[in-house]
């Protein structure tokens, strides 16, 4: 993109977000921490990049201002839930590249941590003013409220200490995990990755312990908010 072509681009996108900041539909829910969703018609005066980087470099730009209403117009609710859930404002990514795949295309964004992102996109050019960024993924090396929240369920499970599990699992959650192992859980559970788009109620968290893995579900905004019992699912396959 030529410079002239991203000053034009960057100006728009700060004209959307002062659009969308002034909006009273952008306050927060009290229940959830999540802002409420922007009419439709607020959403078709944002600029629609029609490139896959463009598009997702919206979206990375919105979340490093926190203006999650903004981020709202370009990705599903359960996508921007996460991110913003995850960290307030989502700083220090850079963009590493995009693999084009039939009809949708996944760009990827690293920190200097070793933490990754990957935004999986549908065809901008098709979805209009809809929004088309459906998933996200993160690696085990990212750090924020949503994983640390279900990494201490995790650490507690492998204290064998019940009762701070169930400060983070549901009950139905914290025997799953209490049978799955036979007891206390092992020491060697790692996080691996962080998926949107898998569970409607939340990322999908998993770890790994030798051959076994883990899958949490989490509750994005229960999370962020220190919320009792905010990991509402669990899965494993192995032996734990």
């Amino acid at each position: 993109m030529r410079a002239s072509s991203t000053v034009r681009l960057s100006a728009a996108l700060a004209a959307g977000a002062a659009a969308v900041a002034t909006t009273g539909a952008a306050q927060a829910s009290p229940q959830t921490g999540a802002p409420e969703r922007l009419a439709a018609a607020t959403c078709s005066t944002v600029p629609r990049p029609t490139a896959y980087k463009a598009y997702a470099d919206a979206v990375m730009a919105a979340w490093a201002k926190g203006n999650q209403p903004l981020a709202r117009c370009y990705t599903y609710g359960y996508v921007a839930d996460f991110l913003f859930a995850q960290n307030p404002k989502g700083t220090g990514w850079t963009y590493v590249g995009t693999r084009v795949l039939d009809g949708m295309a996944r760009v990827n964004y690293r920190q200097a941590s070793g933490a990754t992102l990957q935004l999986s996109i549908l065809d901008p050019k098709r979805m209009g003013t809809r929004p088309a960024v459906h998933a996200s993924a993160m690696n085990g090396a990212a750090q924020g409220r949503v994983t640390t929240y279900a990494d201490e369920l995790i650490r507690a499970w492998g204290r064998g200490d019940k009762t701070a599990m169930l400060r983070y699992g549901t009950p139905k959650v914290v025997d799953y995990l209490w049978t799955f192992s036979g007891g206390p859980g092992a020491k060697c559970w790692m996080r691996t990755t962080t998926l949107t788009g898998l569970e409607p109620a939340g990322p999908s968290i998993s770890y790994t312990c030798e051959s076994a893995t883990m899958t949490l579900v989490v509750k994005p905004w229960g999370a962020a908010n220190g919320a009792r019992q905010s990991v509402v699912g669990a899965h494993g396959v192995g032996a734990g």
